[in-house]
């Protein structure tokens, strides 16, 4: 849909690793901000490391699916099973396991105060949680802790530029109208749209229309698979407060981009207008 289609940007750069994980962001917007949400990571904070190294602001993150309880958890299994499976392939993966917390928490340092990046194992909800416990429980073996997002902004009430990354398979929508309410303090929103379809799209069409922030990328997550339509499932939005330009890219993907996978799969963009 062409309200999809994003404005002009020679500003743009890539953050985080390769394929998955990594984002197209104003240069701009990334230097003048003060505080670094980042709403979902798994385990990969590259895009995190990367804007830490441009701008050495305050950096925030919350995902209850990793952290503490969660490296306790996998690690304890993966030692069971390697006395279990032998084979050398599972011994190398579980030593990546065994080291992946060691440098999860010298970048997330919550034990020092005077550290900059901290991490907290919360999933982030908007009015109550939607979210399987018993089943999070079942396949991890604790249970889960949660936050709601007004709680987040109180915290960083007196942070006036704040820059928000929002990747959390679909409760996304979720958090919407709070981002409209939040606008006037953003300088820059990166946010994944998951299971996108013709209900969802509207909701997409809505939102943009009230956001305040102007979009300066759009990118398509191959992995997520497409509508009969070919409107794709999964897209990754830049929102940043200031245009560079009032026109509308000719074509996408842009040369930063990268498939969510290595694949040699080729694909571009078009947009259609309602009449």
């Amino acid at each position: 849909p062409a309200y999809l289609n994003p404005y002009e940007n020679d500003n743009l750069i890539r953050l985080g690793q390769d394929y998955d994980g990594g984002y197209l962001v104003d240069k701009k917007s990334v230097l003048s901000t003060d505080v670094l949400i980042a709403i979902g990571i798994s385990y990969d904070w590259s895009f995190e490391r990367d804007f830490f190294k441009l701008n050495k602001c305050k950096i925030t993150a919350y995902d209850g699916s990793v952290g503490r309880k969660f490296f306790i958890a996998k690690i304890k299994t993966r030692i069971k099973n390697t006395f279990k499976n032998l084979s050398l392939e599972y011994f190398i993966k579980t030593v990546w396991w065994l080291l992946l917390p060691v440098r999860f928490f010298i970048f997330f340092n919550n034990l020092n105060f005077q550290k900059k990046k901290k991490h907290f194992e919360l999933f982030v909800y908007e009015n109550k949680p939607n979210f399987d416990s018993e089943y999070f429980v079942k396949k991890n073996g604790y249970n889960p802790n949660f936050i709601e997002f007004n709680e987040i902004i109180k915290k960083i009430s007196t942070e006036k530029n704040i820059f928000l990354k929002i990747d959390i398979e679909g409760d996304e929508y979720s958090l919407l109208n709070s981002l409209i309410k939040l606008e006037n303090r953003l300088v820059s929103l990166v946010i994944e749209f998951h299971n996108l379809n013709k209900v969802n799209y509207k909701i997409l069409e809505d939102f943009i229309s009230e956001f305040k922030l102007n979009l300066c990328h759009t990118h398509i997550n191959i992995a997520g698979s497409f509508n009969e339509d070919g409107t794709p499932k999964v897209i990754e939005l830049t929102f940043i407060k200031d245009i560079m330009s009032d026109t509308r890219v000719n074509s996408l993907p842009h040369i930063l981009d990268m498939n969510t996978f290595p694949t040699d799969i080729k694909y571009e963009v078009t947009f259609w207008r309602n009449n």
